[in-house]
This record gives structure tokens, sequence and C-alpha cells, in this order.
């Protein structure tokens, strides 16, 4: 995933090159004073944090560098970019609030701005926010309901009925698993390879004391914190005990199939 020599990596950067009709990257522009890439996998709070930010005035963070559906393109047309270094530059521009820009970002919407150069050129400055799960197994099983549901967060209420143990399904769980593992991987070598210092927060930290994480985030790019930090932004958990029934069946089924394996090999070595 990190390389991205895939073809899915291929076709979604063909897919962005698409948009534009050249990948020049422009040098004569100035850029926000402060950038925070918070750097996420699917169903680590990045959206609570990305709404803590924006309400506490670190910039206007949401996922900036996402491509799904026509939303690169209608931001493409929106700022009137032919290049890709015109729109990116554009782009920190026009997302960027009293000098601050902004932005989640998982490693698929990264990888275009890794590979196309915007990385090197824009943001090698940036303040890296490395936001992951202690609990991948709870991650994942929050991205397979998410997934089967559309009940992604807690201003989706209206979807909460959809969600039952009927949903449980082992395979898609450990899919899931690989996935988060993969993304955090990626992460992890882009940081080591580019030898940049990061931020670490886990979800559980921002669960529980999100006020001292956001006062973590301003020491850390020397800026002075509300006086009163906003911690109530309209989101909050959805797990229920649905999810730990699942985490706990999936316990179980993988305790099974690792003794069935083990059956298995001693009989075959016979």
């Amino acid at each position: 995933m990190y390389l991205g020599d895939d073809d899915w990596n291929n076709r979604m950067c063909r897919d962005v090159a698409r948009c534009f009709q050249s990948l020049e990257l422009d040098s004569s522009v100035a850029l926000a004073e402060k950038q925070v890439l918070i750097c996420m996998s699917p169903r680590s709070g990045s959206t609570y944090l990305s709404s803590l930010l924006t309400e506490n005035g670190l910039g206007s963070a949401t996922e900036h560098f996402r491509v799904a559906g026509e939303q690169l393109k209608n931001s493409v047309a929106e700022l009137k970019a032919k290049s890709y270094g015109e729109y990116f530059c554009r782009l920190l521009d026009a997302r960027s609030v009293n000098g601050v820009f902004s932005t989640s970002v998982d490693w698929p919407q990264f990888r275009h701005v890794y590979h196309f150069g915007a990385f090197h050129k824009y943001l090698k400055n940036a303040h890296f926010i490395w936001l992951r799960r202690r609990d991948v197994l709870a991650q994942a099983v929050s991205r397979h309901i998410g997934e089967q549901t559309g009940y992604g967060n807690s201003r989706q209420s209206h979807l909460r009925e959809f969600v039952n143990e009927e949903l449980y399904d082992f395979d898609k769980i450990r899919a899931h698993i690989d996935h988060v593992v993969e993304v955090n991987g990626a992460w992890e070598q882009f940081f080591t390879i580019e030898q940049l210092s990061t931020q670490v927060v886990l979800y559980e930290d921002l669960a529980s004391d999100p006020a001292a994480v956001v006062s973590t985030i301003f020491d850390q790019l020397q800026l002075t914190p509300p006086d009163k930090i906003v911690t109530k932004t309209g989101l909050s958990k959805i797990g229920s005990s649905i999810n730990q029934e699942m985490m706990g069946r999936y316990r179980e089924d993988l305790q099974a199939r690792r003794l069935a394996f083990k059956a298995r090999i001693f009989d075959e070595s016979r």
C-alpha cells in the first residue's frame, strides 16, 4: 500500500491525473502559516477530532483530499484549476482559516498527494497527527457495522435501527482488521522514510479527555488554546452492546478456528 504499486492505486492516480492538463507544481505561492494533517485510518475518531479542531479555531478540518465520487472533479471546477499544482495551492488557500490549513486524510486519499509530489512541495513542514486506536478489533467491528448500515456517526441516528447481531460476519471483520493494519503500516513507513516527527493521538484518549488532546495539539503548534476548549460538537460515540457482542463472538470464532487448524495439521502430519 505504501509504494502504491497495485492496480487500485494506479487506477485511482490515473483518475486524479485526468482532472488536470498537467501535473506540474507551482512554487510561487504563499501557503498557510500552520498546516495540520490528521493521518488516520477508518473509524479512528477522525470526524470528531476534525470537529474539535474546527470548533477551537484550528482551520476548517475535513477530508479535503478525498477523491471518491465527484468530490475531486467538483473541487477542481470550483477552484478553476488547470494544473495539479495550481489546484493544490488554491485548495490550501481556500480551505485555510486564520492562517491555518487542517485536514484529515487516510493513506489511500494521501497517495496522490505523495506520489505526485505535493507533499514534498507544500506539506513537508506540516504538523502530522497520527490518529490510531489501541483496540483494532473494536475499530474493525465499527467499520463493518458502518459499511453494512451506513451508520457512521451520531448525526445519523436514524440509521441506528439497522444495527443488529445478524450483521456479524467473521470474514468481513477480519478483512477490516487487515485493512486497518495495512493503512497504519503505510503511515508508519511514510513517517519513517520521510523522517517525520508525529504527534500520536489515540482514539481512546480522545474519547476520555478531548480537552487534553486539543490542548496538547495547540502546544505542539506553539499556539495559545482558547480559554475554554470546546468539546461538544454534536458528535458522540455510537458503539453499543452489539459491538461488544460481535467482538466477543469474533474472538470465540477465532479460537475455534485456531483449534481446528491445529487438529488438521496434526492429522495431516501422520
